[in-house]
């Protein structure tokens, strides 16, 4: 439940900062236009803009309803609908895997509200910041480079990590049977996990060495011989 709270608030946080961006580019756009000259017809000029709010919510609304229905009649149950565009409760369940947020079944009812609650807003300031073209801005694309190398080092570090774990029933037999005596007052399964646990370091390290000699990966001591100087 606290982990629900931290990833929600994350999030709220990254969600704040793009609204914010979006203000400053209508905020800049504006200024750009130049002031508006002003209407001839107050009256008939809220009438106006009260009928085209009232038309452009009805416009979505029928979009949200139909792309519902289309949903529905495709076999898929909705579970929210943003700018017209349905989202079905596997597509929900899959985004929330993916952004490592707890599944509906996880929780109870009221908080499962409040997640999905937080997720349409979440999703609905993304297809914002998209409909503003915030992703072609050279700054975001740099973060967005860098953010997928992190997690394209984590995930090629999973993947070490599991093999390095994957350790043949055989190979812990043949090192108990090595260093017995280490292991004498111990239980089998305590001795056993505890050889896991060095067996499992020795294989990551050796991985990372021969990954260090595969790229020839080192540090140039003569640049960092003097920190200070540089």
């Amino acid at each position: 439940m606290a982990s629900c709270g931290t990833k929600w608030a994350r999030l709220g946080r990254a969600a704040a900062a793009v609204a914010a961006a979006l203000l400053l580019a209508a905020a800049a756009a504006g200024q750009a236009r130049g002031p508006m000259p002003p209407r001839t017809n107050a009256a008939t000029a809220a009438a106006d803009s009260r009928e085209s709010r009232a038309g452009g919510a009805a416009s979505a609304n029928q979009a949200g309803a139909a792309a519902a229905t289309a949903a529905t009649r495709s076999g898929g149950q909705v579970a929210m609908v943003i700018a017209g565009r349905a989202l079905s409760a596997a597509e929900y369940r899959r985004k929330l895997a993916a952004l490592d947020a707890p599944l509906p079944e996880s929780l109870p009812p009221a908080l499962r509200r409040q997640e999905a609650r937080s997720f349409l807003r979440f999703a609905m300031l993304l297809a914002a910041a998209r409909r503003a073209g915030l992703q072609h801005n050279a700054a975001f694309q740099q973060r967005w480079r860098a953010l997928g190398e992190k997690l394209l080092v984590q995930a090629f570090l999973a993947r070490l990590q599991a093999r390095a774990a994957d350790i043949p029933p055989a190979m812990v037999t043949a090192y108990y049977r090595r260093h017995r005596s280490q292991y004498a007052s111990l239980a089998p399964q305590e001795a056993r996990s505890r050889i896991r646990g060095v067996l499992f370091h020795r294989r990551y390290r050796a991985a990372m060495a021969a990954l260090r000699r595969a790229f020839r990966a080192r540090l140039n001591g003569a640049y960092f011989a003097a920190p200070a100087q540089r």
